[in-house]
Protein backbone atom coordinates (compact mmCIF):
# COMPACT_ATOMS: atom_id res chain seq x y z
CA UNK A 1 0.00 0.00 0.00
CA UNK A 2 2.55 2.48 0.90
CA UNK A 3 4.73 1.68 -2.58
CA UNK A 4 1.66 2.19 -4.49
CA UNK A 5 0.64 5.70 -2.17
CA UNK A 6 4.56 6.75 -2.91
CA UNK A 7 4.97 5.74 -6.74
CA UNK A 8 1.45 6.58 -8.12
CA UNK A 9 3.20 7.50 -11.45
CA UNK A 10 5.31 4.53 -12.01
CA UNK A 11 3.53 1.42 -13.46
CA UNK A 12 6.11 -1.21 -13.15
CA UNK A 13 5.74 -0.81 -9.35
CA UNK A 14 1.84 -0.41 -9.70
CA UNK A 15 1.87 -3.45 -11.72
CA UNK A 16 4.13 -5.17 -9.15
CA UNK A 17 2.04 -3.93 -6.22
CA UNK A 18 -1.44 -5.38 -8.21
CA UNK A 19 0.35 -8.45 -8.89
CA UNK A 20 1.18 -9.14 -5.12
CA UNK A 21 -2.94 -7.92 -3.77
CA UNK A 22 -3.93 -10.55 -5.85
CA UNK A 23 -1.78 -13.50 -4.80
CA UNK A 24 -2.20 -12.17 -1.10
CA UNK A 25 -6.24 -12.46 -1.17
CA UNK A 26 -6.62 -10.37 1.62
CA UNK A 27 -9.11 -11.91 4.28
CA UNK A 28 -12.23 -9.83 4.74
CA UNK A 29 -11.32 -7.64 8.22
CA UNK A 30 -8.00 -6.78 7.16
CA UNK A 31 -7.71 -3.06 7.70
CA UNK A 32 -5.83 -2.16 4.83
CA UNK A 33 -8.64 -3.91 2.39
CA UNK A 34 -10.69 -0.69 1.48
CA UNK A 35 -7.29 1.20 1.00
CA UNK A 36 -6.22 -1.53 -1.51
CA UNK A 37 -9.70 -1.52 -2.78
CA UNK A 38 -9.41 2.32 -3.81
CA UNK A 39 -5.50 2.14 -5.25
CA UNK A 40 -6.36 -0.68 -7.89
CA UNK A 41 -9.22 1.39 -9.09
CA UNK A 42 -6.60 4.45 -9.36
CA UNK A 43 -4.31 2.27 -10.70
CA UNK A 44 -6.56 0.84 -13.36
CA UNK A 45 -8.14 4.57 -14.12
CA UNK A 46 -4.14 6.03 -14.36
CA UNK A 47 -2.99 3.34 -16.69
CA UNK A 48 -0.30 4.34 -19.04
CA UNK A 49 -0.50 3.71 -23.06
CA UNK A 50 2.53 2.00 -23.32
CA UNK A 51 3.65 -1.53 -23.12
CA UNK A 52 3.12 -2.00 -19.57
CA UNK A 53 -0.57 -1.35 -19.98
CA UNK A 54 -2.04 -4.55 -20.35
CA UNK A 55 0.08 -6.17 -18.02
CA UNK A 56 -0.84 -3.41 -15.18
CA UNK A 57 -4.57 -3.54 -16.34
CA UNK A 58 -4.68 -7.34 -16.02
CA UNK A 59 -3.56 -7.48 -12.69
CA UNK A 60 -5.57 -4.64 -11.22
CA UNK A 61 -8.65 -6.71 -12.61
CA UNK A 62 -7.49 -10.00 -11.12
CA UNK A 63 -7.11 -8.21 -7.93
CA UNK A 64 -10.31 -6.30 -8.10
CA UNK A 65 -12.02 -9.79 -8.87
CA UNK A 66 -10.63 -11.97 -6.41
CA UNK A 67 -11.60 -9.11 -3.56
CA UNK A 68 -14.77 -8.94 -4.78
CA UNK A 69 -15.59 -12.34 -5.22
CA UNK A 70 -14.65 -12.98 -1.43
CA UNK A 71 -15.67 -9.70 0.69
CA UNK A 72 -18.42 -7.19 0.07
CA UNK A 73 -19.56 -5.85 -2.98
CA UNK A 74 -19.71 -2.39 -1.61
CA UNK A 75 -15.75 -1.92 -1.29
CA UNK A 76 -16.19 -0.91 -5.17
CA UNK A 77 -18.29 1.39 -6.73
CA UNK A 78 -19.33 2.86 -10.19
CA UNK A 79 -15.90 4.37 -10.96
CA UNK A 80 -14.39 0.38 -10.85
CA UNK A 81 -17.34 -0.49 -13.22
CA UNK A 82 -15.90 2.51 -15.49
CA UNK A 83 -12.16 2.02 -15.55
CA UNK A 84 -12.58 -2.19 -16.70
CA UNK A 85 -14.64 -0.95 -19.25
CA UNK A 86 -12.01 1.32 -20.33
CA UNK A 87 -9.73 -1.24 -20.35
CA UNK A 88 -12.15 -4.36 -22.02
CA UNK A 89 -11.93 -2.00 -25.52
CA UNK A 90 -8.81 -3.22 -26.67
CA UNK A 91 -8.50 -6.38 -24.24
CA UNK A 92 -6.25 -9.52 -25.02
CA UNK A 93 -7.95 -12.94 -24.40
CA UNK A 94 -6.39 -13.52 -20.87
CA UNK A 95 -7.86 -9.74 -19.73
CA UNK A 96 -11.37 -10.54 -21.64
CA UNK A 97 -11.86 -13.44 -19.81
CA UNK A 98 -11.20 -12.04 -16.24
CA UNK A 99 -12.80 -8.50 -17.11
CA UNK A 100 -15.93 -10.17 -18.09
CA UNK A 101 -16.16 -12.67 -14.76
CA UNK A 102 -15.43 -8.96 -13.02
CA UNK A 103 -17.63 -7.10 -14.86
CA UNK A 104 -20.67 -9.16 -14.90
CA UNK A 105 -20.65 -10.10 -10.54
CA UNK A 106 -19.93 -6.08 -10.02
CA UNK A 107 -22.65 -4.71 -12.64
CA UNK A 108 -25.15 -6.89 -11.14
CA UNK A 109 -24.45 -5.94 -7.52
CA UNK A 110 -23.09 -2.01 -7.04
CA UNK A 111 -25.48 -0.41 -4.60
CA UNK A 112 -28.53 1.54 -5.71
CA UNK A 113 -26.83 5.24 -3.39
CA UNK A 114 -23.88 4.29 -4.97
CA UNK A 115 -25.48 5.35 -8.63
CA UNK A 116 -28.04 7.44 -7.26
CA UNK A 117 -27.12 9.78 -10.38
CA UNK A 118 -27.40 7.18 -12.67
CA UNK A 119 -23.73 7.27 -13.86
CA UNK A 120 -23.59 3.66 -14.12
CA UNK A 121 -26.43 3.35 -16.77
CA UNK A 122 -24.87 6.15 -18.82
CA UNK A 123 -21.57 4.25 -18.65
CA UNK A 124 -23.36 1.09 -19.95
CA UNK A 125 -25.19 2.87 -22.19
CA UNK A 126 -22.04 4.57 -24.32
CA UNK A 127 -20.17 1.30 -23.94
CA UNK A 128 -23.34 -0.29 -25.46
CA UNK A 129 -22.58 1.47 -28.67
CA UNK A 130 -18.96 1.54 -28.48
CA UNK A 131 -17.33 -0.47 -31.49
CA UNK A 132 -15.34 -2.36 -29.26
CA UNK A 133 -19.06 -4.03 -27.41
CA UNK A 134 -20.42 -4.40 -30.93
CA UNK A 135 -17.50 -6.54 -32.17
CA UNK A 136 -17.49 -8.97 -28.76
CA UNK A 137 -21.14 -10.71 -28.32
CA UNK A 138 -19.91 -11.59 -24.73
CA UNK A 139 -18.81 -7.90 -23.57
CA UNK A 140 -22.15 -6.62 -25.08
CA UNK A 141 -24.17 -9.64 -23.31
CA UNK A 142 -22.80 -8.32 -19.97
CA UNK A 143 -23.32 -4.34 -20.54
CA UNK A 144 -26.70 -5.27 -21.30
CA UNK A 145 -27.66 -7.49 -18.13
CA UNK A 146 -26.21 -4.37 -16.40
CA UNK A 147 -28.19 -1.91 -18.49
CA UNK A 148 -31.51 -4.43 -17.65
CA UNK A 149 -30.50 -4.19 -13.85
CA UNK A 150 -30.39 0.21 -13.99
CA UNK A 151 -34.05 -0.22 -15.56
CA UNK A 152 -35.73 -2.73 -13.49
CA UNK A 153 -34.33 -0.55 -10.28
CA UNK A 154 -37.26 1.99 -11.62
CA UNK A 155 -35.67 5.30 -11.52
CA UNK A 156 -33.29 5.79 -15.09
CA UNK A 157 -35.74 5.10 -17.73
CA UNK A 158 -35.15 9.17 -18.21
CA UNK A 159 -31.32 8.13 -18.51
CA UNK A 160 -32.28 5.63 -20.85
CA UNK A 161 -34.38 7.53 -23.34
CA UNK A 162 -31.89 10.09 -23.22
CA UNK A 163 -28.62 7.95 -24.18
CA UNK A 164 -31.00 6.62 -27.10
CA UNK A 165 -31.85 3.48 -25.66
CA UNK A 166 -34.48 2.14 -27.97
CA UNK A 167 -32.83 2.86 -31.27
CA UNK A 168 -29.63 1.03 -29.27
CA UNK A 169 -31.55 -1.79 -28.77
CA UNK A 170 -32.28 -1.86 -32.77
CA UNK A 171 -29.38 -1.26 -33.73
CA UNK A 172 -28.03 -4.15 -31.57
CA UNK A 173 -30.83 -6.51 -33.33
CA UNK A 174 -29.57 -5.29 -36.50
CA UNK A 175 -26.40 -5.86 -36.27
CA UNK A 176 -26.77 -9.66 -34.97
CA UNK A 177 -29.28 -10.40 -37.74
CA UNK A 178 -28.36 -13.41 -39.23
CA UNK A 179 -26.40 -15.07 -36.21
CA UNK A 180 -26.88 -18.16 -34.77
CA UNK A 181 -29.32 -18.05 -32.01
CA UNK A 182 -28.32 -20.75 -30.31
CA UNK A 183 -24.59 -19.11 -30.57
CA UNK A 184 -23.25 -16.61 -27.54
CA UNK A 185 -25.17 -14.34 -28.49
CA UNK A 186 -28.15 -16.13 -27.48
CA UNK A 187 -27.76 -14.23 -23.60
CA UNK A 188 -27.50 -10.74 -25.47
CA UNK A 189 -30.69 -11.39 -27.11
CA UNK A 190 -33.13 -12.14 -24.36
CA UNK A 191 -31.07 -9.23 -22.40
CA UNK A 192 -32.59 -6.51 -25.37
CA UNK A 193 -35.94 -8.28 -25.24
CA UNK A 194 -36.09 -7.89 -21.68
CA UNK A 195 -35.11 -4.04 -22.09
CA UNK A 196 -37.56 -3.63 -24.68
CA UNK A 197 -40.34 -5.40 -22.65
CA UNK A 198 -39.67 -2.53 -19.67
CA UNK A 199 -39.91 0.44 -21.80
CA UNK A 200 -43.06 -1.19 -23.41
CA UNK A 201 -44.61 -1.20 -19.96
CA UNK A 202 -43.17 2.52 -18.53
CA UNK A 203 -42.55 4.27 -21.03
CA UNK A 204 -44.92 3.28 -23.81
CA UNK A 205 -45.45 6.83 -24.98
CA UNK A 206 -42.02 7.03 -26.22
CA UNK A 207 -42.07 4.10 -28.46
CA UNK A 208 -42.45 4.70 -32.22
CA UNK A 209 -44.10 2.41 -35.33
CA UNK A 210 -40.78 2.44 -36.59
CA UNK A 211 -38.72 1.12 -33.39
CA UNK A 212 -41.34 -2.02 -33.57
CA UNK A 213 -41.27 -2.42 -37.63
CA UNK A 214 -37.41 -2.46 -36.38
CA UNK A 215 -38.70 -5.40 -33.66
CA UNK A 216 -40.65 -7.48 -36.42
CA UNK A 217 -37.95 -7.45 -39.11
CA UNK A 218 -35.96 -9.33 -36.46
CA UNK A 219 -38.03 -11.37 -34.94
CA UNK A 220 -39.00 -12.80 -38.93
CA UNK A 221 -35.55 -12.60 -39.98
CA UNK A 222 -34.09 -14.52 -37.79
CA UNK A 223 -35.75 -17.60 -35.56
CA UNK A 224 -35.97 -16.39 -31.54
CA UNK A 225 -35.26 -18.23 -28.70
CA UNK A 226 -38.84 -18.82 -26.35
CA UNK A 227 -36.83 -16.78 -23.86
CA UNK A 228 -36.47 -13.38 -25.72
CA UNK A 229 -40.02 -14.20 -27.49
CA UNK A 230 -41.80 -14.06 -24.24
CA UNK A 231 -40.23 -10.63 -23.72
CA UNK A 232 -41.07 -9.38 -26.74
CA UNK A 233 -45.30 -10.88 -26.71
CA UNK A 234 -45.12 -9.40 -23.10
CA UNK A 235 -44.28 -6.01 -24.58
CA UNK A 236 -46.59 -5.71 -27.70
CA UNK A 237 -49.39 -6.76 -25.06
CA UNK A 238 -48.52 -4.03 -23.09
CA UNK A 239 -48.95 -1.63 -26.80
CA UNK A 240 -52.10 -3.14 -27.81
CA UNK A 241 -53.56 -2.73 -23.96
CA UNK A 242 -52.33 1.46 -24.72
CA UNK A 243 -54.93 2.53 -27.39
CA UNK A 244 -57.05 0.96 -29.90
CA UNK A 245 -54.97 2.48 -32.69
CA UNK A 246 -51.57 0.40 -31.35
CA UNK A 247 -53.70 -2.51 -31.78
CA UNK A 248 -54.95 -2.19 -34.80
CA UNK A 249 -51.22 -0.97 -36.23
CA UNK A 250 -50.08 -4.18 -34.38
CA UNK A 251 -52.59 -6.60 -35.86
CA UNK A 252 -51.78 -5.26 -40.09
CA UNK A 253 -48.10 -5.61 -39.25
CA UNK A 254 -48.47 -9.08 -38.44
CA UNK A 255 -47.52 -9.54 -34.62
CA UNK A 256 -50.22 -11.95 -34.18
CA UNK A 257 -48.99 -14.48 -36.80
CA UNK A 258 -45.04 -13.77 -34.81
CA UNK A 259 -47.24 -14.57 -31.72
CA UNK A 260 -49.46 -17.48 -32.70
CA UNK A 261 -45.90 -19.28 -34.51
CA UNK A 262 -44.40 -19.08 -31.60
CA UNK A 263 -47.41 -20.60 -29.45
CA UNK A 264 -47.47 -23.44 -32.75
CA UNK A 265 -43.46 -24.37 -32.44
CA UNK A 266 -44.13 -24.51 -28.14
CA UNK A 267 -46.63 -27.38 -28.24
CA UNK A 268 -44.80 -29.15 -30.84
CA UNK A 269 -41.95 -29.39 -28.68
CA UNK A 270 -43.78 -29.67 -25.53
CA UNK A 271 -45.97 -33.11 -27.23
CA UNK A 272 -42.23 -34.00 -28.61
CA UNK A 273 -40.56 -34.05 -25.67
CA UNK A 274 -43.73 -34.91 -23.32
CA UNK A 275 -42.61 -35.22 -19.13
CA UNK A 276 -39.35 -34.24 -19.61
CA UNK A 277 -40.24 -30.84 -21.16
CA UNK A 278 -39.57 -27.92 -18.27
CA UNK A 279 -43.32 -27.21 -16.72
CA UNK A 280 -42.56 -24.36 -14.97
CA UNK A 281 -40.71 -22.44 -18.21
CA UNK A 282 -43.39 -23.46 -20.39
CA UNK A 283 -45.94 -21.90 -18.61
CA UNK A 284 -44.20 -18.70 -18.32
CA UNK A 285 -44.27 -18.25 -22.24
CA UNK A 286 -48.22 -19.54 -22.72
CA UNK A 287 -48.71 -17.28 -20.48
CA UNK A 288 -46.64 -14.37 -22.55
CA UNK A 289 -48.38 -15.30 -25.31
CA UNK A 290 -51.92 -15.28 -24.11
CA UNK A 291 -51.45 -12.34 -22.67
CA UNK A 292 -50.83 -10.79 -26.22
CA UNK A 293 -53.34 -12.56 -27.83
CA UNK A 294 -56.00 -11.42 -25.31
CA UNK A 295 -55.36 -7.94 -25.77
CA UNK A 296 -54.77 -7.95 -29.89
CA UNK A 297 -58.09 -9.64 -30.48
CA UNK A 298 -60.52 -9.26 -32.28
CA UNK A 299 -58.56 -10.18 -35.48
CA UNK A 300 -59.29 -11.43 -38.46
CA UNK A 301 -56.17 -13.90 -39.12
CA UNK A 302 -55.46 -16.47 -37.56
CA UNK A 303 -58.28 -16.13 -35.24
CA UNK A 304 -59.02 -20.29 -35.18
CA UNK A 305 -55.38 -20.61 -34.52
CA UNK A 306 -55.53 -18.31 -31.81
CA UNK A 307 -58.22 -19.81 -30.36
CA UNK A 308 -57.48 -23.36 -30.87
CA UNK A 309 -53.84 -22.43 -28.94
CA UNK A 310 -55.51 -20.37 -26.39
CA UNK A 311 -57.69 -23.24 -25.25
CA UNK A 312 -54.97 -25.88 -25.48
CA UNK A 313 -53.16 -23.82 -23.16
CA UNK A 314 -55.80 -23.41 -20.63
CA UNK A 315 -56.33 -26.74 -20.96
CA UNK A 316 -52.52 -28.23 -20.33
CA UNK A 317 -51.92 -25.62 -17.42
CA UNK A 318 -52.62 -25.02 -14.28
CA UNK A 319 -51.79 -21.08 -14.01
CA UNK A 320 -54.32 -18.63 -13.31
CA UNK A 321 -52.66 -16.45 -15.46
CA UNK A 322 -53.17 -18.13 -18.01
CA UNK A 323 -56.96 -18.63 -17.54
CA UNK A 324 -57.70 -15.54 -17.18
CA UNK A 325 -55.94 -14.32 -20.42
CA UNK A 326 -57.94 -17.20 -22.08
CA UNK A 327 -61.50 -15.96 -20.09
CA UNK A 328 -61.00 -12.85 -21.16
CA UNK A 329 -59.85 -13.89 -25.23
CA UNK A 330 -63.22 -16.04 -25.08
CA UNK A 331 -65.27 -13.01 -23.35
CA UNK A 332 -64.33 -10.98 -26.65
CA UNK A 333 -64.78 -13.44 -29.45
CA UNK A 334 -67.27 -12.39 -32.05
CA UNK A 335 -70.41 -14.58 -33.31
CA UNK A 336 -68.34 -16.55 -35.73
CA UNK A 337 -65.50 -16.97 -33.60
CA UNK A 338 -68.07 -18.21 -30.89
CA UNK A 339 -68.94 -20.98 -33.15
CA UNK A 340 -65.07 -21.76 -33.95
CA UNK A 341 -64.38 -21.82 -29.73
CA UNK A 342 -67.17 -23.93 -29.03
CA UNK A 343 -66.03 -26.61 -31.60
CA UNK A 344 -62.96 -26.63 -29.74
CA UNK A 345 -64.83 -27.25 -26.09
CA UNK A 346 -64.33 -23.54 -25.18
CA UNK A 347 -67.43 -23.79 -22.72
CA UNK A 348 -65.55 -27.22 -20.90
CA UNK A 349 -62.83 -25.69 -20.49
CA UNK A 350 -63.93 -22.40 -19.25
CA UNK A 351 -65.24 -24.55 -16.85
CA UNK A 352 -62.57 -26.25 -15.64
CA UNK A 353 -60.41 -23.44 -15.10
CA UNK A 354 -63.36 -21.52 -13.31
CA UNK A 355 -63.64 -24.37 -10.97
CA UNK A 356 -59.79 -24.52 -10.11
CA UNK A 357 -58.86 -20.49 -9.78
CA UNK A 358 -61.58 -19.58 -7.12
CA UNK A 359 -60.22 -16.01 -7.02
CA UNK A 360 -62.47 -12.72 -7.90
CA UNK A 361 -60.85 -11.68 -10.81
CA UNK A 362 -61.20 -15.62 -12.39
CA UNK A 363 -64.70 -15.69 -11.56
CA UNK A 364 -65.62 -12.26 -13.03
CA UNK A 365 -63.78 -12.80 -16.40
CA UNK A 366 -65.43 -16.36 -16.34
CA UNK A 367 -68.71 -15.30 -16.32
CA UNK A 368 -68.09 -12.38 -18.67
CA UNK A 369 -66.86 -14.83 -21.27
CA UNK A 370 -69.74 -17.57 -20.65
CA UNK A 371 -72.23 -14.53 -21.51
CA UNK A 372 -70.49 -13.78 -24.52
CA UNK A 373 -69.87 -17.51 -25.20
CA UNK A 374 -73.92 -17.86 -24.87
Amino acid sequence: VTMMERYPDSPGVQKCCCAVLWALDLPSKHPLLQKCCFLLVDALQSCPDDDDEEELQKYAILAIHRLQRGHDFWLFSVETVQAILRAMENPSSHLEEVGLKTLSCLIQHVPSEDDADGMLLVALMKAASSASCLSNPQLLKVVWQGIVKRLKRGDCMDEFLKHKGLKKICKTLHHFQGHDPWSHGAWLRISLSKAWRIVCKEAAEEVTELHVENILGALERDQVRYSAMKNYSIAFGHLAQRSDSWREWLLSNGVVRVIVRCMEALKDEHENLGWTYNESRLNKRLSSCSFALSHLYPCKEHSLRTIRLVLWAMRRSKEEAIALNGAMLLSKLSATDVAKATAFHACETLAEAMAAHHTDKMQLEGCRAFLNLF
